[in-house]
């Protein structure tokens, strides 16, 4: 994922001096992008960063000429696994008898009286989005920052990998831990890597339905009319404190809730608005059969009546805002 995030950079500056201004008038205002990149976390547990990806679509509002600020209404889907792993061992008092997954793991351990947590959450979301974005500088010099808050639908569940299963007999067993812990190259030796305990009071083959907010932001840079790149960080709120599987009061960054957090490289293309030639000015024919012959008389060739088609800008009447204004056209006859 760090080499996404780096190829992510490099790309950008190489493409600052020769990205083109934005084309506005050609520009249908909807927009679409994939993205990937880094799922790490903020809970009571280690983290372990691992993947993650999605897309979004869109539309842009108040995107114009000399316009310092638009913003963006979209719809995004995210979706990886979010893990943590720690190596000391873990009291069970924050494990709760009465919910029967976490009632599971102290029923599991208690002839130890601990445990080491870890945690892998899979997670599908769907969200509504509302970004802003400085647009005169992206208009003057094609860099976009902008933030961006949301409100998802979080289809999540949370496993541990709790259990060792003997490969010959299928039996499962408990992590025989030494009271002191472990290292992170002897959790490697004896794990197989498989999370089989649920861990948030969701059964087996049940997911949570869940409402989180999120907040963001991201730099964005314009290497062409209709395409750019950019990194991306969004932080979700995930509103109860076993998204990791474990419950602990101690605040983490001064909420007692968890965290999960997605940092991205992205490229989104911009749809380009249908039938963007229109006839700004088509002189009056002289006569029926659309040719004139300029007052001569005889046999000379006719002239036809000659037709401007300008396609950019794309209304007749604009307002300027900067000293240069591109004008792209077609001339006939």
């Amino acid at each position: 994922m760090k080499r996404i995030i780096t190829l992510g950079f490099i790309v950008l500056m190489a493409n600052t001096t020769i990205a083109q201004k934005l084309d506005y008038d050609q520009d249908s205002r909807w927009f679409w992008g994939l993205n990937a990149g880094a799922a790490w976390n903020t809970t009571d547990v280690k983290n372990k960063t691992n993947g993650a990806w999605g897309f979004i679509i869109g539309k842009s509002f108040n995107y114009n000429y000399g316009k310092k600020v638009s913003f963006d209404i979209r719809g995004r889907y995210m979706g990886g696994k979010w893990k943590g792993q720690d190596y000391d061992t873990t009291s069970l008092v924050n494990y709760n008898n009465g919910l029967y997954p976490n009632g599971n793991v102290k029923y599991l351990y208690d002839t130890l009286g601990y445990t080491i947590n870890n945690f892998q959450t899979q997670v599908h979301e769907l969200g509504l989005e509302l970004v802003i974005h400085a647009n005169g500088l992206r208009e003057n010099t094609g860099w976009d920052p902008y933030i961006f808050g949301g409100i998802n639908l979080s289809i999540n569940q949370t496993k541990g990998n709790l259990l060792y299963e003997d490969t010959l007999s299928t039996d499962q067993f408990i992590y025989n831990y030494a009271p002191n812990g472990m290292t992170r190259s002897d959790w490697r030796n004896i794990t197989d890597n498989s999370y089989d305990l649920t861990l948030d009071g969701s059964s087996q083959n049940t997911y949570n339905w869940d409402f989180v907010p999120s907040l963001g932001f991201g730099l964005a840079y314009q290497v062409a009319p209709r395409v750019a790149l950019g990194i991306e960080h969004k932080t979700s709120f995930a509103m109860k404190d076993v998204f990791d599987g474990y419950v602990d009061a101690t605040p983490k960054w001064g909420l007692s809730n968890d965290l999960y957090h997605y940092t991205s490289a992205f490229i989104k293309f911009n749809v380009r608005r249908r039938n963007v030639g229109t006839d700004a000015n088509v002189q009056t024919q002289n006569n029926t059969n659309g040719s004139f012959n300029n007052g001569a008389t005889g046999n000379e060739t006719t002239c036809f009546d000659p037709v401007i088609r300008i396609s950019q800008p794309r209304n007749s009447a604009v307002t300027v805002y900067s000293n240069e204004l591109v004008i792209k056209g077609l001339i006939e006859e």
